[in-house]
């Protein structure tokens, strides 16, 4: 499916365009395409935009590829390609993006840049958290031993500086999603 987005252009300006105000010539001007909304830049790389997908059974997906260009997604799901081409338009690999069916065979796509690392160690979600040169880990919400930390997430929270909270969930086998942010 194409989607319709001119870079840099605000919501504003595109309603402006669609309207007929927008201050390039009418001639210049092409109509927006019927199947598709164009994309909402936000913070951090993340972009929220509908897509006329009528054909896409289900109601809801989440997909999750990455920079080797495998994608994760439900084992369960259809093809959901055109979710990820009209994403790849603003967004390249890896991301995370979520799909809602609206009305009228319209999705909402929200999506948005990730940081992926390859850790080994047990549980599903990891915290390490760094405040005032005291390191502490949770794994799967136990407290746990910072020693026992990834040296990738050290180096992460050296990385990010001091009062920091580094959070990893697993994706899928050593793959995790991995986010920092200070405290």
């Amino acid at each position: 499916m194409p989607l319709f987005h001119r870079k840099g252009e605000t919501l504003n300006e595109k309603l402006l365009r669609e309207a007929g105000y927008a201050q390039e010539a009418a001639s210049a001007a092409e109509p927006p395409e019927p199947d598709a909304q164009a994309a909402e830049d936000g913070p951090d790389g993340e972009i929220v935009f509908t897509l006329d997908a009528a054909d896409l059974p289900g109601n809801a997906y989440e997909i999750v590829p990455l920079p080797d260009a495998s994608v994760l997604v439900d084992e369960d799901a259809p093809d959901v390609s055109d979710i990820a081409d009209a994403v790849e338009q603003d967004l390249d690999p890896p991301y995370r993006a979520s799909a809602t069916r609206q009305s009228d065979g319209y999705w909402l796509v929200t999506a948005r840049s990730i940081d992926v690392e390859t850790l080994s160690v047990d549980g599903e979600e990891l915290e390490l958290s760094v405040r005032e040169g005291e390191t502490r880990l949770t794994i799967d919400g136990r407290e746990a031993d910072a020693a026992r930390a990834p040296s990738r997430l050290i180096r992460l929270s050296e990385e990010a500086g001091s009062d920091v909270v580094i959070r990893a969930t697993r994706l899928d086998g050593d793959l995790w999603e991995v986010r920092a942010d200070p405290l």
